[in-house]
């Protein structure tokens, strides 16, 4: 696609590294463009489309990183260009009026003719030093007017994720739609195990009391190093690591874009999906009997009580702006980085136990082709 066609040209400055940065993310998003076009005919459609809006995610998040940095880099320069430009100002006025100055004026210095060569040596030596100044000043403003074209390019690849991103959004929505609806689920019971529950760990117990749903075709034995992410996004804090309150979780925490997508890490009944405590929306998948993945800080879930959700299927999504708010995303290069990102917290539970779930996920080179 065209959207990579401008970073050929880019100019090698300050800003080049930033460039490779955004062509990165260019290619990303190109390559969301395109698992958006296969997801017509994929035989899993909701699993592809949801790939396609977590890969436009993924360059969008990488993308709007790089014009924070050129907008950091061009306030940098700039403070430096009306500095230089001040000084190399101050010099060429005194040039100036020296050279505006008649010859016999130049000889009548306190000190006689002796003292007049002596300036014009001072004024003489001066002269290398602008030509310096000068020349650092023009190849600065050239790398003002570098940055600033990388800049409008980078908000170019932006806009064009972001329409490919509402895209792909409205396609899963009505694929969603569309699906069909599980039987209703004992509503009641889920409710008094919720309020029987005094933390995460335990209404887990509880939930896994519940009979198990069959087993799904793919056997959970087999899910080691399969699993999929939760979100396009790192690992920020893994198994056992304090959380910001100084807390041990035995889980992992994924960071990932405001608004991001919200996927089934395998084939999975959804047991349980709604508030809980001050944990935001919580869903609980059964992947397999004895087996609970947990996920919590959605702040939509999508599907429904009892549903078969397949393995990278759409679940739901996490906090912050989405659609017209993302607009502004791209124009608002003032903001930081947190302003952008949430966090996911994951659980994998075996026989009410908590394990680490890193193990159990495809390492980051395997996850292009997933699904």
């Amino acid at each position: 696609m065209a959207v990579v066609g401008w970073l050929a040209a880019s100019p090698v400055g300050a800003e080049d590294g930033a460039t490779l940065r955004m062509s990165a993310a260019a290619v990303m998003i190109d390559e969301a463009a395109d698992a958006l076009d296969e997801a017509s005919t994929a035989a899993n459609r909701l699993a592809a489309l949801a790939r396609a809006v977590q890969a436009y995610e993924a360059g969008l998040a990488a993308g709007r990183e790089v014009e924070r940095s050129l907008a950091v880099e061009a306030s940098s320069v700039a403070a430096e260009v009306r500095a230089q430009r001040a000084e190399t100002a101050r010099l060429i006025g005194v040039l100036q009026t020296l050279g505006r100055a008649p010859p016999p004026s130049l000889l009548l210095h306190p000190s006689g003719p002796a003292g007049s060569a002596r300036a014009a040596q001072m004024v003489a030596s001066a002269l290398p030093t602008l030509e310096e100044e000068a020349a650092t000043l023009r190849a600065r403003l050239a790398e003002v007017e570098a940055v600033a074209r990388a800049q409008a390019d980078a908000t170019t690849t932006l806009r064009a994720g972001l329409t490919g991103l509402q895209r792909a959004r409205a396609a899963l929505a009505d694929a969603l739609d569309r699906r069909r609806r599980p039987p209703r689920p004992d509503l009641r019971r889920l409710a008094q195990i919720r309020e029987d529950s005094g933390d995460l760990s335990e209404f887990a117990a509880l939930l896994a009391r519940l009979p198990a749903v069959a087993e799904p075709p793919t056997p959970f034995a087999e899910a080691e190093g399969e699993l999929l992410p939760p979100v396009a996004g790192p690992i920020l804090r893994r198994f056992g690591a304090t959380d910001a309150a100084g807390v041990a979780r035995p889980g992992v925490t994924f960071e990932a874009a405001s608004g991001g997508l919200v996927v089934a890490p395998w084939r999975s009944t959804l047991r349980y999906a709604g508030s809980f405590l001050d944990l935001g929306q919580i869903a609980m998948l059964e992947p397999a009997p004895d087996v609970l993945i947990v996920l919590t800080g959605l702040a939509r879930i999508d599907r429904e009580v009892g549903e078969i959700i397949g393995r990278g299927e759409p679940l739901g999504i996490l906090g912050g702006p989405t659609g017209q708010a993302e607009e502004f995303m791209i124009e608002s290069q003032g903001t930081s980085a947190e302003d952008h990102v949430r966090t996911l917290y994951m659980e994998l539970r075996r026989a009410g136990d908590p394990v680490d779930p890193e193990p159990w996920l495809q390492a980051p080179d395997d996850r292009i082709d997933a699904q």
